[in-house]
């Protein structure tokens, strides 16, 4: 399946990088510095790529305690999922594991994309970004879905 190139548009996709976590609203900083598109687009899609205090805490706990996982926050209104994770333990970007979550609150973790609805819809749109953006996957990598509380996908991750 081929999915149109979103290089110089705003991304589907935002790294996170630990140590912006710290600052109480990086979304706009590092979406400007992903993309190529006007200051007043950067600023119009940022609040797509906000954190609610659950999404925040889980992001810093995860990105703290795990070092092989990239984090990447996905657009909200592009139906990707809340995030896709990258384990970056293996060299090989053909090899590397691919992981989209969407966090809610209070459910049992679920895998393959029960209890989801259509929020993975886009999934392969925000692989194929960050093949583009990152060269970090390949875009044909397949991606394992978890939908389930913060906690119970922490756990997932070995994260206690």
């Amino acid at each position: 399946m081929s999915y149109p190139s979103h290089s110089s548009s705003v991304p589907s996709i935002l790294r996170i990088p630990p140590h912006w976590l710290k600052y109480s609203s990086p979304v706009a900083y590092l979406l400007a510095k992903s993309c190529n598109s006007t200051r007043t687009a950067v600023l119009s899609h940022a609040v797509f790529f906000d954190f609610c205090n659950d999404e925040k805490r889980f992001a810093r706990i995860l990105l703290e305690r795990k070092s092989n996982l990239w984090l990447f926050r996905t657009h909200q209104q592009r139906f990707c999922g809340d995030f896709v994770i990258v384990d970056m333990s293996d060299p090989d970007p053909e090899q590397r594991k691919v992981y989209a979550l969407d966090l809610k609150q209070g459910a049992s973790l679920k895998q393959g994309g029960g209890g989801a609805g259509i929020q993975f819809k886009n999934v392969p749109i925000a692989v194929l970004d960050i093949a583009e953006r990152t060269g970090i996957i390949s875009p044909e990598l397949v991606v394992e879905k978890l939908c389930g509380d913060a906690s119970e996908i922490l756990a997932f991750f070995g994260v206690r």
